[in-house]
C-alpha cells in the first residue's frame, strides 16, 4: 500500500507581504511485504516474510521558497528517507539496513538583467549541507559508514 500527499501553499494568507514565499510538502508512506517461502525456492534468504528491498516506509520532501521576478529565487530543501533494506539477509544473517538520513540543500538565483542591462542570471547552490553519514547496519553491527561531502556550485547564465 502506498499513500502519497503533496501540497504547495504561498504564505500570503498569513500576511500579504509573504505572498512570494511558499512552502512545498511531498510525503509518501509505503507498506510492503514480500513472501518467499524457503520450501518453494532455492533461495538461501534468512526471512520468509520481509519488506520489499530498497522500499522505505516514509519519504518526505519539503521546501521553503522565496520567488520574485525582479529579485530572484531562494530555496531551502529538506529530504528524509526512512530505514530500508539495502541487502536481503542470507544464511541466517539479518538483512543489511541503510539507516534513515536527512539532507538539506539550498540555492539562490539572482537575475542580473535589471542591473547590467543584459539577460544574465547568477546561481549559487549548496547540496548535502548536513553531510549526514550514510550508514549500513546488520543486526547490531555497523557494516559500512561514509559521507558524500557537501558540494557547492555557481554559474552565470546568459539567455536570449
Amino acid at each position: 500500500d502506498v499513500y502519497k500527499r503533496q501540497g504547495r501553499k504561498d504564505l500570503g494568507f498569513i500576511w500579504d507581504p509573504l505572498r512570494d514565499v511558499s512552502m512545498i510538502l511531498n510525503a509518501t508512506w509505503a507498506e510492503s511485504e514480500v513472501r518467499a517461502p524457503k520450501e518453494s525456492t532455492l533461495e538461501v534468504q534468512t526471512n520468509d516474510v520481509r519488506k520489499l528491498q530498497g522500499q522505505p516506509d516514509l519519504i518526505v520532501n519539503a521546501s521553503l521558497e522565496y520567488a520574485h521576478p525582479r529579485y530572484g529565487t531562494a530555496r531551502v530543501l529538506y529530504n528524509t528517507i526512512d530505514d530500508r533494506i539495502a541487502s536481503v539477509g542470507t544464511f541466517g544473517l539479518p538483512d543489511i539496513i541503510e539507516e534513515r538520513r536527512d539532507q538539506v540543500d539550498a540555492m539562490v538565483v539572482l537575475p542580473l538583467d535589471h542591473w547590467l542591462g543584459q539577460p544574465l542570471s547568477f546561481k549559487f547552490s549548496a547540496k548535502n549541507i548536513l553531510n549526514g553519514a550514510v550508514r549500513f547496519i546488520q543486526g547490531s553491527e555497523v557494516q559500512q559508514t561514509y559521507t558524500n561531502g557537501v558540494s557547492f556550485g555557481a554559474s552565470l547564465t546568459y539567455s536570449r
